[in-house]
């Protein structure tokens, strides 16, 4: 029987923070953001490789030169910081001898000479507030190619200010809605747009439905958070990447699909989204994050797959009306307290399997199916 690794934490109900005051992902009135970053600038040496790139094999080193500084994975390099003072600046296509594919958080910000900025075209992802105040940046050219752009990445530039209100894109990606949202807005996506900005849509409280493209592979982090009139999400299949808290405080919302070829969902995904009566979770999922679907207070019930190994802390703490749950002997760790205030819940599993002993550590129902 697999021994179960049970990590206790303090546990308390977190509705979630959102951040942004009004309508997408950049606000004239907020001055100080609220987004989910990566730690990009981090001094730790042990870094691990960026979970937006399909690339495991491993943080090399840091290294610099004249202009940049950087971090070395197996295949590809990420962009930290931005040393020089151009007006007109192209990223490199490659350092030491590796594509530069990231550019990372903070990594371009503040820089109040530059006005142009050319990405090439292997880059495929940019981090959250990586051109942030750079406050004479009005030009900017993006690959044509799928790109991955986080929250505010180009906040306070000129080159947002300049935007019509409304669908903003940037090269394939739908960067924000900008300006006052109408009411009972129903909005489609164009086709071929690749990704959806992290806080693209963020606090849109009357975006009640939205066609989501089957060439769409990422939806950042805060995407939808706060879309309290959203009800419904076709999420396609071509999605690969979830950021964290996309549909955080998605109070109206009562379906949603999660994607095969998602692998993780990510920390209060669908924290708070009390209209949420039943999900399915794909084969493909292998962790639950921390209070993915904490107050989700109709949730029923559910079944987590086989080749799920890790339950997070607060996964489905508050969903008062969860009874049952099912889980596979695959998982192998369960993080501080994922079903508290659960009181109706019984847990479904494998005869003398680690669930099972779980459960009666737990003090929580179980039955053996």
């Amino acid at each position: 029987m697999k021994k179960i690794t049970l990590i206790l934490l303090t546990a308390m109900i977190i509705s979630g923070s959102i951040g942004i005051s009004g309508c997408g992902n950049e606000s004239d009135t907020n001055d100080n953001p609220n987004v989910s970053t990566y730690g990009n600038e981090s001094s730790n040496d042990t870094d691990t490789a960026n979970p937006v790139i399909n690339d495991t094999t491993g943080y090399q080193h840091r290294g610099e030169n004249d202009d940049y500084e950087y971090k070395v994975y197996d295949t590809y390099v990420e962009i930290t910081k931005y040393k020089g003072s151009g007006t007109d600046v192209t990223v490199p296509s490659e350092i030491e001898k590796l594509p530069v594919t990231a550019i990372g958080r903070i990594a371009f910000s503040g820089c109040q000479s530059l006005t142009s900025i050319t990405i090439p075209d292997n880059v495929t992802f940019i981090d959250s507030l990586a051109f942030s105040e750079c406050s004479s940046l009005s030009d900017i050219t993006i690959p044509e190619n799928n790109i991955s752009i986080e929250a505010n990445a180009f906040y306070h530039t000129p080159w947002y200010t300049e935007q019509a209100d409304g669908l903003v894109y940037l090269g394939k990606c739908l960067y924000s809605y900008k300006g006052n949202m109408p009411e009972n807005t129903n909005i489609t996506l164009k086709e071929g747009t690749s990704c959806i900005s992290g806080n693209a849509f963020s606090n849109c409280s009357t975006l009640t439905g939205i066609t989501i493209p089957n060439s769409v592979t990422f939806i950042g982090a805060d995407a939808f958070s706060g879309c309290t009139a959203l009800s419904s999400v076709a999420i396609p299949d071509s999605v690969t990447e979830i950021g964290e808290n996309a549909f955080n405080g998605c109070s109206a919302l009562a379906n949603v699909n999660i994607p095969d070829g998602i692998t993780s969902i990510k920390k209060y995904t669908f924290n708070a989204c009390e209209a949420l009566t039943s999900i399915n979770i794909p084969d493909s999922v292998t962790e639950i994050g921390e209070s993915a679907f904490n107050g989700c207070s109709s949730l029923k019930s559910v079944t987590i797959p086989n080749g799920v190994i890790i339950i997070g802390d607060m996964a489905f703490s508050g969903c008062f009306s969860l009874e049952r749950i099912t889980i596979p002997e695959s998982v192998t760790m369960i993080a501080g307290y994922p079903f508290s205030f659960c009181r109706n819940l019984t847990i479904y599993g494998k005869s003398g399997s680690s669930i099972e002993e779980y459960a009666n550590e737990e003090n929580i129902p179980f039955v053996v199916e």
